[in-house]
């Protein structure tokens, strides 16, 4: 692992996704262009990504965190959660199952 923190844990957690793997997340807080940079390089891996933010009481400072970025392709809002939803979570798929799971 590169550091003991949050951020450095969930980078090594993207990278060990390779071509044909997939990653499927939700988040609440979606703001960290070390995040977005560790999915880009995923994707560009041949990784498959989708990833859902809070987009009703978060949607808008996730969106101008993500603007310019170069995600956006790989994202989605959640827009119709029911209630409070401070999802945190990542799903690290490989040969169509799921393997692990980072929150």
């Amino acid at each position: 692992m590169k550091g003991g923190g949050l951020v450095e844990g969930l980078e090594t957690y993207i990278e060990q996704a390779k071509n044909g793997d997939e990653l499927y997340g939700a988040f609440f807080e979606f703001k960290n262009d070390r995040i977005y940079t560790a999915l880009k390089k995923a994707k560009s891996r041949g990784v498959t990504i989708k990833i859902l933010y809070d987009g009703k009481t978060q949607g808008e400072k996730n969106e101008d965190a993500m603007e310019g970025k170069g995600i956006k392709s790989l994202t989605k809002p959640r827009i119709h959660t029911g209630q409070f939803a401070h999802n945190k979570f990542l799903v690290y798929r490989h040969n169509d199952k799921s393997r692990q799971v980072w929150t």
